[in-house]
């Protein structure tokens, strides 16, 4: 009979810049973009990342990942799932930004809570004026136009997005309020912890994503459109409309689709 030691996860740091920089940031807005059902978090902060020109400060490789090994698509190269903290220092003259992205996820309930903690804490540890957390509302088909939503641990931050008391929704912004349901994993906690245990306020911005794309342009359009305003960032939009375009040559015909069907047909009587 064997019998399960102890689980005590770790966290290994390693650093890029000297942490200490994050302490010059004034009320800085903490941007979480973290593993979950669709990846639609850290599809999102890499593009906030590359137009920010934010700067990589620290990576925590954690013992509670899946035991696997992530083959990077732009390079090939092996990684381990990690999760990596950046800094955007007085962007556009205006606003600072700590920015946490990862790949991969945690496994056991102890791991996810202990990571979500430990993040919180470090983000809480120098004073953000709000964490704003991305996370997937899974839906099982592709929309023309994916639906966000909020969750949030404070009636400041439904001030903060200005949600209309009456209708529960910001219209400008294409923004709900989130009136029932369950975010799971560290998206969610990150933001609980860091209001329960350091009060921080914290949102949670929940997009519909279609659960069997490999990436949902659609949703992340949404969830950056919506950044982009809140914050008046005048995203280029270049990368990602380079990559959408990259990704839909490589799918296949949807012949399910009256539209593709009827064009085929046009293409046989012309021919």
């Amino acid at each position: 009979m064997f019998v399960d030691e102890p689980f005590e996860p770790k966290i290994l740091q390693q650093t890029f810049q000297d942490l200490s920089q994050l302490k010059t940031l004034k009320d800085p807005i903490c941007i979480v973009g973290v593993s979950d059902l669709t990846d639609l978090g850290p599809h999102c902060v890499k593009y906030l990342i590359e137009e920010l020109k934010a700067e990589k400060i620290v990576s925590y490789y954690y013992s509670d990942f899946e035991p696997i090994c992530i083959v990077q698509e732009q390079d090939k190269t092996i990684e381990l799932a990690k999760i990596e903290i950046y800094m955007v220092k007085n962007f556009q003259n205006t606003r600072d930004f700590i920015i946490i992205t990862g790949i991969g996820l945690p496994r056991s309930p102890i791991g996810i809570n202990f990571l979500s903690d430990k993040l919180a804490e470090f983000i809480s540890s120098y004073n953000p004026h709000i964490i704003i957390s991305i996370s997937t509302i899974p839906i099982s088909h592709s929309t023309q136009k994916s639906r966000i939503f909020l969750a949030q641990t404070s009636e400041k931050v439904i001030n903060f997005f200005k949600i209309d008391e009456k209708n529960h929704q910001n219209k400008e912004l294409g923004l709900q309020l989130f009136q029932k349901g369950v975010v799971i994993g560290t998206s969610g906690l990150i933001v609980t912890y860091a209001q329960s245990l350091y009060n921080i306020i914290g949102g949670i911005i929940l997009a519909e994503a279609n659960e069997y794309e490999k990436i949902d342009f659609t949703a992340i359009k949404a969830v950056l459109d919506l950044l982009d305003k809140v914050f008046n960032l005048k995203l280029s939009f270049r990368s990602y409309n380079s990559d959408l375009e990259d990704y839909s040559k490589k799918q296949p015909v949807d012949w399910d689709s009256n539209e593709e069907i009827m064009k085929d047909v046009r293409k046989r009587i012309l021919s």
